[in-house]
């Protein structure tokens, strides 16, 4: 990587990888409690708390190229059973190190200095900290949830559409859970193509909830103007193994090759071997049952301290509204300091989302037991009700 790159790459890092504001949150001192209280983390996403790491194949030598071709042509095939897309594994499927770092090779790869992107108003730092490490210009689009956390594209029809050099959608959208239509992600597609506009997608959990939720991939043509990101591990109910799949647009998978050869991910031959597979025998289902009846189990939590609990089952986590004037830190602050309870504060992710509290599913099974019982009565955030 060009010494350039790698600065501003650790810059960005160093500046996005948390908002200050969390960082600060995290680090307080719980000052109201005894230090052998333990703390119960509802905040970290654990994905081994969900799949066990018992199989997990030794990492061994690396996959040759004839077993890295024989995913990927696997990969192409559950991708065509799925969504009814036949792609070229050779030039529109990509074997990947996972959905973060694709994703910030792919800016590198793309990106000139100043040059815009479009990431949503609510929604992971790591996009911004991406557009940032290639010398982009981040520009939000809204994400309210009077629309119901329904995406606004509107942006795309005008002058900052066609400046727009690519838009990063979450599909379906973390935190929130809100998942688009086919006919919303269908209408995108044709406004990205009248602006020029390439559309990444982050489809990390689009497995999660059933196997109809609608992915951009499912789209007529979407390989014109966009490409979509996965996570083996998510996909097939895997522990992690630091293997994903970029599959799109032809182009944009060519800089994204370009740039992993410069730093070129580490696939072992049994971490490739365990997802094709999971490819056959995937374990998704029992991954769906576990997150189930722990959102079941920390929606009775939620709604019993008057948090008002989105429907939304696309993620393994749970989006909580306060009910009080109250905000999102605060709120984390308080439950830290006076109950050692972590839980995200919506400010993380936008301050159109400064009035929620994100929960994760993906924590030890025994927090939500221990937060029930810590948590006897409801709370209105500084007193006892």
């Amino acid at each position: 990587m060009p010494p350039g790159k790698r600065i501003i790459l650790e810059r960005a890092n160093r500046l996005y990888q948390m908002p200050p504001v969390l960082d600060e949150y995290l680090r307080e001192p719980r000052s109201l409690l005894p230090r052998q209280v333990p703390t119960i983390d509802l905040a970290r996403f654990r994905w081994s708390s969900v799949v066990s790491d018992a199989k997990v194949s030794s990492p061994g030598s690396p996959a040759d190229d004839k077993l890295l071709r024989q995913v990927t042509d696997r990969f192409g095939e559950w991708l065509e059973s799925r969504n009814g897309t036949r792609l070229s594994p050779s030039t529109e499927i990509l074997i990947t190190g996972g959905i973060t770092s694709s994703l910030t090779a792919t800016c590198l790869g793309l990106l000139d200095r100043t040059e815009v992107a479009l990431i949503p108003s609510v929604g992971l730092p790591s996009y911004r900290r991406a557009i940032v490490a290639a010398g982009g210009e981040p520009v939000t689009y809204p994400i309210d949830h009077k629309q119901h956390w329904r995406a606004d594209f509107e942006c795309l029809d005008g002058a900052l559409g066609r400046s727009a050099r690519l838009l990063i959608l979450n599909q379906p959208h973390n935190p929130t859970g809100h998942a688009m239509t086919r006919a919303e992600l269908a209408f995108l597609v044709e406004q990205a193509a009248r602006s020029n506009t390439l559309v990444i997608s982050d489809a990390a959990f689009c497995q999660i909830a059933d196997d109809d939720t609608a992915t951009l991939s499912q789209i007529d043509s979407f390989e014109r103007v966009g490409i979509e990101l996965y996570n083996a591990a998510y996909l097939f109910g895997t522990p992690q193994n630091g293997i994903g799949f970029a599959v799109g647009n032809r182009d944009a998978l060519a800089a994204l090759r370009d740039v992993q050869r410069l730093v070129p991910p580490y696939w072992s031959a049994g971490a490739v071997a365990d997802v094709m597979a999971a490819m056959d025998n995937s374990s998704i289902d029992t991954v769906r049952q576990t997150l189930a009846t722990r959102r079941e189990r920390l929606s009775r939590l939620a709604e019993s301290q008057r948090l008002s609990v989105d429907d939304q089952p696309a993620l393994p986590f749970l989006w909580t509204r306060l009910n009080r004037r109250v905000t999102s830190m605060r709120a984390a602050r308080w439950l830290s300091r006076r109950y050692a309870t972590l839980v995200m504060p919506g400010l993380a992710f936008g301050e159109a989302a400064n009035n929620y509290l994100r929960l994760s599913l993906a924590a030890d099974p025994s927090a939500v037991e221990a937060a029930t019982e810590r948590l006897r009565s409801p709370l209105l955030f500084g007193r006892s009700a």
